[in-house]
This record gives C-alpha cells, structure tokens and sequence, in this order.
C-alpha cells in the first residue's frame, strides 16, 4: 500500500501515519523479500513527503526507533539478521543534510530527530566500514546548514549562516556530537564551523563544546596539524576583532551592523582565548609551534593595532612556554622584537599615568607582559631596549612626548621592579637599564633650572628608579649628589 501512487497526499497523511508506526514491528518478521519492498516503500515515503509535515516526523521516529540500540539488540536475541540492509542506511543518511537545511530552525522537534538520526548512524558505523566513509562524506552538504561563504569584493567574504545558529541549545549540542563520528575533516567544513563559533547568536558554552570536540578529532589524528592550527589561530583572530568591533556578518540574507565592545563581548573572548591556549599548548612541541605560529603573529599584530590582539597574542606565546626551563627558551626575534615595541607602545600611549590605571585591559596587558618577561630569554632585552628608543628626544607615544613621556617610562619601571623575583631575570639586561638611567639624568640634568613641576615630577621619579636600580642590582648607593 505504501508503493502505490496516491494524488492527494493530504487525504492519504492521516492513514499513513497509522501505516508507519507499524513499520518498527512488522520489518524484522517478515522475509527479505518482503522486507526489502517494504523498506523500499518506506525510504519512498520519506523521501516524498514534505519537510515540514507530519509524516516526515513520524518517518524519522520510525528511523530512529529501528535503528535503536535497544531494537536492534531485541532483534538479534531472537535470531533475526540485520533489520535494516546498508543500502538503506546509506539512502536515509545522504538525505538528512538536505532535510536540516530545509527545516530551518522553525520545527524543532523534526530538526532534534534528523540529528539524533545522524548521531546514531555516526555511532554504529564501524571503523573503515562503507557506512563510516559515507557518514564522513556528508560535511559538504552539511555546510549550509552551518554557514556558506559568499564571494564577495572582500577578502575574506560574507557570511551567510544557515540554521544551526539559530536552533534551541540542545540541538546545535546533539549537531556538535554528530562531528565526533567524522574520521577526518575538510577546510571548507572547518570553517564553516570556524564562522559559526564567531556567530554572536551562538552560545559561548556551545563554542567551548565545538573547540573541544575539534581538537578532540586533531588528537585522534582525525584533523592535520597545521588545518587544526589554522582553525585555532583564525578563530582567535576574529574573536579579537569582534570585541573591537570589526566584525560583520550576514544572517539568513540581514546584514549585522558593528557592535562596539561590550562586557560579555570581552567575557566571550576571553572564554575562548583561555581555551584555544590550552589547546595549542598541547599540539605538540612548543618550540615547534611557535615558530608555525611565528609569521602569523606577527602579521596580525601588525594588521590589526589593537590593545586586545597584543593581549591575546601574548596569551598564545605564554601558553606555548608552560613547563618549561625558562633559562633556556629563545622567542624568535621578529616575533621578540614586534611584541616588545608593542607592549612598550600600549603601556606608555595612552596616558601620563601609564600604570596608574584602572583599565581592566591594560592591568592584563602588563601581567602578560611580565608572564613573558619570566618565560623568555631573549624578551626583557628586548622590552627595555624598545623603552630606551622610545625615550630620544625626538620620540613621541600616542600624545606623551618629552618629559611626560620619560616620567611615564619611569613609572613603567618602577612597576617592573617591583616584580617578584624579577632580580634574576633582568641580571642579563643590566647594561641597558644603565643605559635608560643615564638617559633619565640627562633629562634631569638639563632642565634642573627649569622649575616646571613635570620636571620636578621627573627628578622625584628618577631618584625613585635610581634606588630601585641600586637594591636590584646590589649596586653601591651614591650620595644624593652623584649619578650613574
């Protein structure tokens, strides 16, 4: 009856739906003939009816029920063969991306059991089975249910996402599992859900569960190095940029205007950096990574001169130091030298009191600044080196020039110094803060006649890093009318 053409669908619904429930029961008793025309009958069925109706959601009970642990276990106590034979399998399962996609998010409940449908047959395909290439092979037309890159006169494109942003919490988390079942993943498909995780409507819980299950799939040798690299790092970067307010997005064809940086914007990312760290902490060597990583730091510190980008770059080379003899670790130069001038400009830039500040950014940009400091050789040199050219004459930082930006620098190194256990570490930069020092009491010495109370300011401050120097160091403590 199910096999026979019917025209009007709509009188015919009801009594199938009587029809299909009848299918979970009837399938394992009768013979393979039979089973095989009445599958066939089946598949025909749901395949027929219209996304939205009621006998499509009824045919994906039926699926489910089948397919079920729990039945297929009952059947083979009884001695029965496998119920459902491959081919259909295969059938139901290349026509369920097409179905999320034609849900959209307005029928939940058909969406929830297309995807509990493709979570089952993820889990019961077995390693190098037809069924687990097949399952694997779906990520192309799984791609517009996540989100579709349009051409575009930009670079990078526009975004069009598709339903999964939009669904309840607890299908876009049964759609995040059924990736678990991918035996490996392809760039288009990887971001795809790249842009997905930078969607504003997606939930941060659901981005830590994607970020999870991905780098779940790189341990598993499922994902390359450097794609699960690039996933990480591309994810970072527009994480950053949307807490400045770069991003754009279009959702089901409406363009997102810019939003400027919120609390839970900055929430939001900071969730994610911490996480994606620790991830690239642990792919591999540090060292290794870091020079993978090297060039694509510092290109986007330069494109993008932002307080968080810095921030967040820092957090990334910190993270790949953890564990580590601190004595013998080196950060590439351009990355050493790019980093510290940065850092040194942020400090310094945007005003006289450069660390006496309440900028919750700006008091984590220092901690990173002095978590690098401890971790790497080769960064204090660096940091002070870039602090000494900022202090010539002819220098300017933001709106800070002469001598408010040489009392900003002293504060900047008065803050240094009062690091815990810094002694050891800055014992090889000892000749460039000598070198500072001398710089400071030029100043000084060159406007004593002046009186103005910014050089006074200066003098008080100078004295202040010269002592600090001096118990630093163990340098001998001068006469208050002597100089370095």
């Amino acid at each position: 009856m199910l096999s026979v053409s019917i025209i009007d669908t709509k009188l015919a619904e009801p009594h199938l739906k009587i029809l299909l429930h009848f299918i979970p029961c009837t399938v394992p008793i009768v013979s393979w003939k039979w089973r095989d025309r009445l599958l066939q009958a089946f598949t025909r069925v749901f395949e027929t009816s219209n996304a939205q109706s009621g006998t499509k959601l009824v045919c994906l009970s039926m699926m489910t029920k089948i397919l079920s642990e729990e039945f297929q276990n009952s059947v083979c106590m009884k001695g029965t063969e496998m119920v459902v034979p491959l081919k259909y399998q295969q059938l139901w399962l290349q026509s369920l991306p097409k179905l999320l996609w034609e849900l959209k998010h307005t029928h939940p409940p058909s969406s929830k059991a297309v995807l509990q449908m493709l979570l089952h047959l993820g889990r019961s395909a077995r390693d190098g089975s037809v069924l687990s290439d097949q399952y694997s092979s779906l990520q192309p037309a799984l791609i517009p249910f996540l989100c579709t890159i349009l051409p575009s006169k930009h670079k990078e494109g526009t975004s069009v996402f598709g339903p999964f942003v939009k669904l309840s919490r607890d299908c876009q988390e049964l759609a995040v599992d059924t990736w678990c079942y991918f035996k490996s993943f392809s760039s288009p498909f990887l971001k795809a859900v790249m842009q997905c995780c930078l969607c504003t409507e997606v939930n941060v819980d659901i981005v830590v569960r994607i970020i999870e299950v991905i780098h779940s799939a790189f341990s598993r040798g499922c994902i390359q190095l450097q794609h699960h690299l690039s996933f990480l790092f591309t994810l970072l970067v527009g994480s950053s940029s949307q807490v400045n307010g770069h991003q754009k997005v279009l959702s089901y064809g409406e363009v997102d205007a810019l939003d400027t940086p919120t609390r839970e914007s900055k929430r939001r990312h900071y969730v994610i950096c911490r996480l994606i760290c620790m991830c690239i902490a642990e792919t591999g060597d540090g060292d290794v990574v870091l020079q993978l990583l090297g060039p694509c730091l510092c290109e986007n510190l330069v494109k993008f001169r932002t307080q968080v980008m810095l921030t967040t770059t820092m957090r990334v080379v910190a993270a790949l130091s953890a564990g580590k003899e601190s004595n013998k670790r080196l950060l590439p130069q351009p990355l050493a030298n790019l980093l510290s001038q940065s850092t040194i400009q942020e400090l310094l830039a945007s005003e006289k009191d450069a660390l006496d500040i309440k900028d919750e950014g700006r008091q984590i940009l220092f901690q990173c600044c002095i978590t690098l400091v401890f971790r790497y050789q080769n960064f204090p040199q660096c940091l002070f080196e870039k602090l000494l050219l900022s202090m010539h004459s002819d220098s300017h930082v933001g709106n800070l020039k002469g001598s408010d930006l040489l009392c900003a620098a002293s504060r900047l190194l008065l803050e240094i110094f009062k690091q815990a256990g810094i002694a050891h570490r800055l014992s090889a930069s000892e000749s460039i803060i000598k070198s500072i020092l001398q710089t400071l009491q030029l100043k000084v010495d060159n406007g004593a006649t002046e009186g103005s109370t910014c050089q006074r300011e200066l003098k008080e401050l100078f004295n202040q890093v010269y002592m600090a120097s001096c118990a630093l160091f163990g340098w001998k403590i001068p006469n208050s009318s002597e100089v370095v």
